[in-house]
């Protein structure tokens, strides 16, 4: 039988019918609910179990009554499809195997059959290659201006309108295309949302990107461009605390702290 309903589980939850249409399921929570059970389709979960794990700050009564409504949320988006992938019975929950698709599923069937697993994906892969019909072309060519560049990603791969910076930043971007215009940029910005603002969810438009900061990474040869209110990860120092850990005569180890 063909899965009626395709849950994809990497990267941002989505559920789609047979004609490819994305259903909208109105709780963040019943999202996770449908998650759980997806990942053992087929194998039952009690309703006391799926209160304490998916509600287990509330009380009880409460907890429960979250279960009902998230059941109801699922239901009727199943309902819309006109397949019933989801089995209730009195105290126990489930999902039918055979009426929805999920991709982390198909990736663990695959991974679990080893190279057999996935020798149809490297079929295609191969076809492809060999047909010389692949389409690929680089977002920006290196002789883009940088700012430009920027822009560009902005625009194109995040759904802004624009990007924005002070004179200071601005004046930045002037002085670095001669010695460094050649440079891709690599953009550091939150991941929470395709916008610099983590609470802007979905694929939002429109917005602005606000550019922060440049910084030159000269030996790897790129341009990291902090957006927003991002925080980078620290770089090494230039004498590593590895260099001041040993062991003592006593065989015990200092310089950790």
């Amino acid at each position: 039988m063909t899965a009626g309903v395709r849950l994809y589980l990497f990267g941002d939850f989505r559920l789609e019918n047979a004609e490819g249409e994305v259903l909208s399921i109105s709780l963040r929570k019943a999202e996770a609910l449908l998650a759980y059970l997806a990942m053992a389709p087929g194998k039952t979960a009690s309703r006391e179990k799926l209160a304490t794990l998916l509600w287990g700050e509330s009380d009880q009564h409460r907890a429960r009554q979250s279960l009902r409504q998230a059941l109801f949320a699922l239901t009727r988006e199943f309902a819309e499809t006109e397949v019933s992938a989801l089995r209730m019975e009195s105290q126990m929950v489930s999902l039918d195997a055979d009426l929805i698709w999920v991709d982390a599923c198909e990736f663990e069937s695959l991974a679990a059959d080893g190279g057999a697993g996935a020798e149809e994906l490297a079929r295609f892969v191969v076809e492809l290659v060999d047909s010389g019909a692949a389409d690929f072309k680089p977002l920006y060519e290196d002789a883009l201006p940088l700012w430009d560049k920027v822009e560009r990603i902005a625009t194109q791969i995040y759904g802004a309108s624009g990007i924005s910076a002070d004179d200071r930043i601005r004046k930045q971007f002037e002085e670095l295309q001669g010695p460094y215009g050649q440079f891709p940029v690599c953009m550091a910005k939150t991941q929470y949302s395709l916008s610099t603002d983590p609470n802007l969810k979905g694929a939002p438009e429109g917005h602005v990107v606000p550019i922060r900061e440049v910084r030159v990474s000269g030996g790897a040869e790129f341009l990291v461009v902090v957006t927003g209110a991002i925080m980078t990860m620290p770089g090494l120092p230039r004498a590593p605390a590895a260099n001041a850990i040993y062991l003592n005569d006593q065989g015990q180890v200092e310089g950790l702290f």
